[in-house]
Order: structure tokens, then sequence, then C-alpha cells
């Protein structure tokens, strides 16, 4: 899934995926000036913890969602 923020004239990508090969759960921000980075999760639960973190900071900062749906508890689109 992919979410997009807007804070001003930047934008910036939230994916979350699932690798099959490693069995984690992956989060990658592309970040406005084109630098990337990417967590492994373990656990559904921890994977779904750092997505509310990430969600309240993005907030926090002042990035506005801008599409697609809102994260859900586990991660995923609405």
């Amino acid at each position: 899934m992919i979410w997009l923020y807007q804070r001003r004239d930047q934008r910036m990508r939230v994916e979350t995926r699932y690798d099959n090969v490693t069995e984690e759960f992956v989060l990658v921000r592309h970040q406005p000036d084109g630098t990337e980075s990417t967590e492994r999760f373990q656990t559904q639960d921890a994977f779904r913890v750092r997505l509310k973190e990430l969600c309240a900071a993005l907030e926090a900062e002042d990035w506005s969602h801008n599409g697609p749906p809102v994260f859900m508890s586990d991660g995923w689109k609405i």
C-alpha cells in the first residue's frame, strides 16, 4: 500500500508491504530529498505499533495526508 503526504511544496511517499521471501513486514519512507529509509518487522504487532508512531510523528511535523485512505491499525488500506 502507498500513502502520499504533503507539506507546503514537499511530497513524501510511505509504502507498506509484506516480503514473502523473508516473511517480514516492510515500511519504506521516500523522503522529499530523494532519500529512502526501510524498516523491517518480524511481527505484525511491531509493524502496527511503528505505523501508529509514524502517523503521529508526521501529523506533528505538519504533514498532510493526501491519499489514499489513512493507515488502518494493521497497516493496510481501509
